[in-house]
Order: structure tokens, then sequence, then C-alpha cells
């Protein structure tokens, strides 16, 4: 791998760390998350000795962040999970009329 390509991943990974913090959708959170690890894991890799150092502290502090995202984006599947349910319950109960 070129080193410029491990560079624009681990600058991609940054920015998705920082958009999982940013964001106030727990799950969108946990995803930017899980995508910044995977994207600094291949730069840590397949990059130069600077580049690996830099991806796998990013990496640590992704995989952290991911982990301290996860109750609150469980909390919010949960809830979500339940509207759903509740939502289509109502709605196979209700008669139609024609």
């Amino acid at each position: 791998m070129r080193q410029k390509s491990a560079r624009v991943l681990l600058l991609l990974s940054v920015i998705l760390v920082l958009a999982g913090v940013v964001v106030i959708d727990p799950m969108a959170g946990l995803s930017a998350m899980i995508l910044a690890g995977v994207l600094s894991s291949i730069a840590a890799a397949l990059g130069a000795k600077g580049v690996r150092y830099t991806a796998l502290v990013l990496l640590a502090v992704a995989a952290s962040t991911a982990v301290w995202r996860y109750p609150e984006a469980k909390r919010f599947y949960e809830s979500y999970r339940q509207h759903v349910l509740e939502t289509s319950a109502e709605s196979q109960e209700e008669p139609t009329s024609q």
C-alpha cells in the first residue's frame, strides 16, 4: 500500500472518530466508531512505521469510545424496537372498514 493511501485511511479514521463523538444519535456514533476502527486497522496493518503507531493509537481511541457508546446505543435500539413492536401490534388489531 502506498503511504499516501495509508495516511488517507488514517485521516478518514480521525474524521469518523470526531463525527462519532459529536453526533447525537447513539447508533450512528457507534457505527462511526466501528468504521473508524476498521479503517485504522487497515492503516496499521499496511502503513509504514509512523503511520502504524498513529493508527494503533487511533484504533485504541475508537475502540474505547465504541465501548463507551455501546450501552447508550443498546438502550436506544431497545426503545426503538419496543416502539416498532407496539406500533405493529396496534395496526394489526385495528379492523379495516370498507
